[in-house]
């Protein structure tokens, strides 16, 4: 958005005689452009003198939200709300908020009254976040039909239509997701949030070579994307050894808020519950020393109950990392590649390793299993739960999903090289993945020898 074209946007909030109305419009127009100090000094020269006009507690709100300041977005759409509670943008700011919060129950009640205001009609940025609460809460009919309305009113805007298409992909609808990628394209071929969308929906549907073909173009545009030169391999019909940190943060930092639900309930995911029981059995006074690779938002923790001895948790997502803190059960936290953690640990620090489901993500197995098993005090266990490959795609097999799979034998043979006895080894359903049961393997192995 050019400076003049902001400002333009923003006349709303100007009037003749309305000093406030001017100072709002300057500090509009440099949070457009990201100079966020620019729009808070202009916006602290009106704080007396705005203090009850509800456009200054909006913008406020906005300004703290691009700033990631949670705490001072609640304090500006708190206030924003008390000047006028019937206010669309007031409810819809605030129902983000108790999201934010936790009290989902309460944002999605508002959410959907706000919906059902036609005054929500009169604004994208109303309908998006109505749209933004609905999907966090699970709502994606809801999302659904802000976005249909949306674009009824705002056909042309890319934005709406990739939303649509991103609503359209969370619910399994590939194929109608598609063609609002595709209109997209047409009018803007080098728009890397349509390119990468398409690809990835290319890749789910089994469209390897034009999911290829779009992550080709995002590499061109973006040449040292990793996540991107990672994703064209995997499209390409290569087999890279292990996924790229940076991908993985990013999956994780957008799925922390809405990661407990859509995993327990969504996908039936069940593996923390499998630990805990193995790890209070295998300790039954509750003070073994355990280290959780990947902890995300503490499921083990949560599972285990009260522990004697603070967890330790390694993740990349400090997202993810912030939830997991209020089981407090986590006394230390790292936020880094587990492969750099286990490899700064001394030896024989942990009673108890827990890595479930990470290693579809990880990888290879060679270099992360030799430190786990130096890591592990001798007598201690190590868990591990592993999506299991099928007879066609081999030991180790990339992907399309973009995780990685392993066989039996695989695993057998690395854990014992290192000197970890498999104790335990069972198939299940690892997950529930677009309705189908995905196989798995639960293991459990045992540190026996010490010169490993």
């Amino acid at each position: 958005m050019s400076e003049q074209s902001s400002v333009s946007a923003h006349a709303s909030y100007a009037n003749l005689n309305d000093p406030v109305g001017d100072v709002l419009v300057k500090a509009a127009t440099h949070l457009d452009h990201g100079r966020l100090q620019e729009a808070a000094e202009e916006l602290n020269r009106v704080r007396y003198a705005g203090a009850n006009d509800l456009r200054l507690h909006l913008l406020g709100t906005r300004l703290a939200e691009v700033a990631g300041n949670a705490q001072m977005a609640e304090i500006s759409a708190k206030r924003a709300l008390a000047i006028s509670p019937d206010n669309v943008t007031a409810r819809i700011d605030w129902a983000v908020c108790l999201l934010r919060n936790g009290d989902t129950a309460a944002a999605a009640e508002i959410a959907t009254s706000v919906f059902n205001d036609p005054r929500s009609r009169q604004s994208y940025s109303v309908l998006e976040r109505v749209a933004t609460v609905a999907n966090n809460v699970g709502n994606l009919d809801l999302a659904a039909d802000c976005l249909a309305a949306a674009h009824k009113t705002w056909p042309s805007d890319n934005r709406v239509a990739l939303a649509i298409a991103e609503n359209f992909r969370a619910r399994g609808m590939n194929d109608q997701a598609l063609p609002f990628c595709d209109l997209v394209i047409s009018r803007s071929p080098n728009l890397e949030d349509a390119l990468a969308i398409r690809a990835s929906l290319r890749r789910q549907s089994n469209d390897l070579a034009g999911a290829a073909q779009d992550y080709a173009q995002l590499v061109k545009l973006q040449p040292d994307n990793s996540t991107y030169q990672y994703l064209l391999a995997l499209s390409s019909g290569k087999a890279p050894e292990t996924q790229p940190t940076d991908m993985i943060t990013s999956i994780f930092d957008s799925y922390a808020d809405r990661f407990d639900a859509h995993l327990l309930t969504s996908l039936g995911y069940r593996a923390p519950e499998w630990a805990a029981r193995h790890i209070s059995q295998f300790s039954p006074k509750r003070n073994a020393a355990i280290l959780d690779l990947g902890c995300g938002t503490g499921l083990l923790g949560f599972c285990l109950g009260r522990w004697n001895t603070p967890l330790v948790g390694v993740d990349l997502s400090l997202p993810m990392m912030q939830r997991a803190e209020r089981w407090n059960i986590y006394g230390r936290f790292h936020q880094a590649d587990l492969n750099d953690v286990l490899r700064d640990t001394e030896a024989a620090q942990f009673d108890v390793i827990a890595a479930l489901d990470v290693f579809i993500y990880v990888g290879r197995l060679e270099s992360p299993m030799s430190h786990i098993a130096r890591v592990l005090r001798p007598g201690g266990i190590a868990l591990f739960t592993f999506e299991e490959t099928t007879e066609s795609e081999g030991h180790f097999a990339a992907r399309a999903s973009a995780r990685y799979a392993m066989s039996e034998a695989y695993v057998r043979e690395t854990l014992e090289g290192v000197g970890l006895e498999i104790t335990e080894l069972k198939r299940d359903r690892i997950r529930t993945e677009g309705g189908n049961d995905l196989a798995g393997l639960f293991v459990v192995a045992k540190r026996n020898r010490v010169d490993a």
